[in-house]
């Protein structure tokens, strides 16, 4: 164990002393404050939204079928940047901003009041939209625009992406669950949609999809366990809620007879810097004290007392190095 604890100071030491610049005694004041993951009555009510009308811009391409004219061909009418169009026999007319029964009506009272037709039977739809479309990014192996298609989710839009084919390729790894984040126009911020571990089968996944969505897949955190545990390792963050210090410890089969529970830390990573939160484990098992929400990366370190022992004096920076060189160790 001294050969072992000995090794692991000589690497905390040589890492101490290239990252000592990044390393903060103390946390920011809202360090131990967990995020919202799921506001349910939020996802309830994008699941019941109405999908918006299709309103025409610059550079949609429309069709115009004029029934009993049967050589009129306007199958390729794209709306000019100043929103119009110009079609065959009918003109130049403003669509842009206008739906498909508003552009309709407008043609026909046109061709109605030129004269040409005294009772007009047509039908207009819209053939291309390129600006009408969905953005899918992040872990998934075919990020990329894609365009609006009829009545889509955002299942469809991630299935088309391949998320799927990304998320949960080591059965060997647990999967906690699939969490994807949406940004939509209209929306204050950024809403994250739990698809559980089957996302085929999650209600909501049937969202439906609408223009200009962004919708983020991100590959699922890690939290680590190490020192003084029965399986020491790096664990999943669950989906749908905070995964809390007890949860860790219960995932890492508890902590050992020789732990030292009321000296451990949290060592957190926030952009380029690292920030070590004291904790008394303790205290927190014993229910003596709140259990604390962890982040993405966060390492729970609960030394044996011969390596506390070891670490007197060296500071934070030895801690955290010591922290990093277990998560290699193991």
């Amino acid at each position: 164990m001294m050969r072992y604890t000995r090794a692991l100071i000589s690497i905390a030491l040589l890492s101490a002393a290239c990252c000592h610049a990044q390393i903060a005694g103390t946390a920011p004041a809202n360090f131990d404050q967990p995020k919202p993951i799921v506001d349910t009555a939020q996802l309830d009510a994008l699941l019941a939204a109405k999908r918006p009308p299709l309103l025409f811009v610059p550079g949609d391409v429309l069709s115009l079928k004029i029934y009993g004219l049967k050589d009129y061909d306007a199958d390729n009418e794209q709306v000019a940047e100043d929103g119009t169009v110009l079609f065959p026999l009918v003109g130049r007319l403003g669509v842009a901003g206008l739906t498909v029964p508003q552009v309709s009506d407008l043609i026909t009272s046109h061709l109605v009041q030129s004269g040409i037709i005294t009772d007009p039977q047509i039908s207009v739809a819209a053939v291309k939209r390129p600006k009408a479309v969905v953005t899918v990014s992040g872990f998934v192996s075919k990020p990329g625009v894609l365009p609006v298609d009829g009545d889509r989710t955002i299942l469809d839009y991630l299935s088309e992406a391949g998320a799927f084919s990304q998320l949960g390729q080591n059965p060997a790894e647990p999967n906690p669950g699939t969490v994807v984040t949406l940004v939509r126009a209209g929306l204050a911020a950024p809403v994250n949609i739990p698809l559980g571990a089957d996302p085929q089968k999650s209600p909501y996944g049937r969202i439906p999809a609408f223009p200009g969505d962004q919708i983020m897949v991100a590959k699922l955190g890690m939290i680590y366990a190490v020192g003084a545990f029965r399986l020491q390792g790096a664990y999943p963050l669950k989906a749908e809620s905070p995964t809390t210090l007890m949860q860790l410890v219960a995932l890492a089969g508890g902590v050992g007879y020789e732990a030292d529970l009321n000296d451990a830390h949290v060592v957190r990573t926030l952009g380029t810097s690292r920030f070590l939160l004291p904790v008394n484990v303790g205290r927190i098992l014993d229910g003596k004290a709140a259990d604390i929400p962890l982040m993405s990366d966060d390492i729970l370190f609960v030394p044996t007392n011969k390596l506390k022992a070891a670490i007197k004096g060296g500071g934070s920076g030895l801690i955290v190095s010591i922290a990093s060189a277990l998560i290699y160790t193991h």
